[in-house]
């Protein structure tokens, strides 16, 4: 049975401008004994991670980049909290699989714009989401390379300028282009020129393949769309 976690794992002010350092919380829900847990920093400004409570009356300070691992001695429920100085943290980078609930969770990160690499890389994630916030105006790789994630996405945000490689290799990834045509706002998507690697080989690992539907019906609603490299390579859309 797949737990929830109940928050993400993604700073509202990832770059401690309100304070010298931002703090995170994640809520993972149920974590495995035996199992390694990571938390990694990326894109580091200088001072690296402070300090990660593991929540089990563990903690681990760091002084250089790479990734802090964590072994729970019993599966439980746990709260991680994150002070640190990156651009962006990692949750569960290696070995494990964590599910993270963001439907529920989007509000906690205020008007949201850009989700710009968010879960880039999260290769074991396995999301439970079905809509992104309707702020989010640049999602340029947000799930790249989230291997696993079934992400049943019906509807993009209305103010999209932005979203080359959103869903690259995303191989289990459950999309129809129809869908998303559907729910388009009404002139279409003006902002986005260019949706390089956009689904490339997204839902291939699916048999039949789940990313779907009109590449032509999905491409109306583009009007200033001129690059389309490789947007929809290995998917099963139809022209």
């Amino acid at each position: 049975m797949e737990i929830p976690m109940s928050a993400i794992p993604y700073p509202l002010d990832p770059l401690g401008r309100c304070s010298p350092y931002f703090e995170v919380v994640v809520k993972p829900g149920i974590l495995n004994a035996s199992l390694d847990y990571d938390i990694f920093a990326v894109l580091n400004t200088g001072d690296y991670l402070k300090v990660v409570d593991w929540g089990d009356g563990t903690s681990s300070e760091a002084t250089k980049s790479g990734a802090i691992t964590h072994t729970y001695s019993q599966a439980g429920t746990y709260t991680v909290r994150i002070k640190g100085n990156c651009q962006r943290i990692q949750f569960g980078y290696t070995h494990a699989p964590i599910v993270y609930d963001t439907n529920a969770n989007w509000s906690a990160l205020g008007n949201l714009t850009t989700g710009y690499c968010m879960f880039y890389t999260c290769f074991n994630a396995q999301f439970k989401i079905d809509k992104l916030p309707e702020s989010l105006q640049d999602i340029r790789f947000m799930f790249h390379e989230c291997y696993y994630a079934k992400l049943h996405i019906h509807k993009l945000p209305a103010k999209l300028s932005s979203c080359v490689g959103v869903f690259n290799y995303c191989y289990r990834a459950v999309i129809d282009l129809d869908e998303l045509a559907a729910n388009a706002p009404a002139e279409g998507w003006t902002e986005i020129t260019d949706i390089t690697r956009m689904f490339y080989k997204a839902g291939s690992l699916n048999v039949p393949g789940t990313v779907t539907g009109s590449r032509s019906a999905f491409l109306a609603k583009l009007p200033k769309v001129r690059t389309t490299t490789n947007a929809f390579y290995d998917t099963n859309t139809t022209k």
